[in-house]
């Protein structure tokens, strides 16, 4: 996300404000060496207006990146997860469904052997589903 056209912009903004503030702090030190108020009062509103741009600014940026994160899918109660249909269940459905029986143990989906007769089972299923078994 580091390429990211908007990103990139708000961080220069952002750079370009920080920059404004050291200026505007700097030059409102300079003013009260010099007992100005009348530049004092001109640079603290700066400050303010540009400390409330900052702000702005950060939280545009905070929602875009979330915006660009992809949502993550509330759990379901159980009700809702035994209603769904097969078709649509996930690989989480199905480790949850297998992990009811005595014969699962945690991880085996990761031994190729076993990988191998589930997805030729799984081609079985859409095979027979294409042929209207």
């Amino acid at each position: 996300m580091t390429d990211d056209f908007f990103i990139s912009a708000a961080q220069k903004r952002a750079a370009e404000i920080d920059a404004d503030l050291l200026e505007m702090q700097s030059g409102l030190a300079r003013a009260k060496s010099d007992g100005d108020t009348h530049t004092a009062t001109q640079l603290i509103q700066g400050l303010a207006n540009a400390k409330a741009e900052r702000r702005n600014l950060e939280a545009t940026y905070n929602e875009y990146v979330q915006s660009q994160q992809p949502r993550q899918q509330a759990p379901g109660t159980e009700a809702e997860f035994m209603a769904r249909a097969p078709e649509r269940m996930t690989g989480e459905d199905l480790d949850r469904v297998f992990s009811k029986s005595k014969y699962y143990t945690k991880g085996q989906w990761s031994d190729p052997e076993i990988a191998a007769r589930v997805n030729a089972g799984w081609a079985e299923v859409q095979r027979r589903k294409t042929r209207g078994d």
